[in-house]
């Protein structure tokens, strides 16, 4: 299983319209991925999105490029006119379950 985060650095003021976006769920059928799992955390500076499943990586890059994907490639308009810079990809380097030894 791999996880990894996406992380959009928002723009002063941005934080309460990124809120109303994230509450509304994902712009595309979660259920429709691989994914095992999929969270949003937001601080008044930065959204970070991150999935997990096998291939994680592979799923975001298939479904992030999908242009036949209208409402996705609105959603992604959308984030623009709110993030600085371009989104960062973090890859997990440490992860602990209760179970673990």
């Amino acid at each position: 299983m791999q996880r990894v985060a996406i992380i959009l650095r928002l723009k002063p003021g941005a934080h309460e319209r990124a809120k109303d976006m994230l509450v509304q769920g994902p712009p595309f059928d979660v259920a429709a991925t691989t994914f095992k799992s999929h969270s949003v955390y937001l601080s008044e500076a930065e959204a970070v999105f991150v999935f997990e499943g096998p291939d994680v990586e592979w799923e975001l890059d298939d479904l992030t490029s999908d242009v036949f994907h209208p409402a996705l490639q609105r959603a992604f308009d959308e984030w623009r006119e709110l993030i600085q810079g371009g989104p960062q990809l973090a890859r997990e380097v440490y992860f602990w379950e209760q179970g673990d030894s």
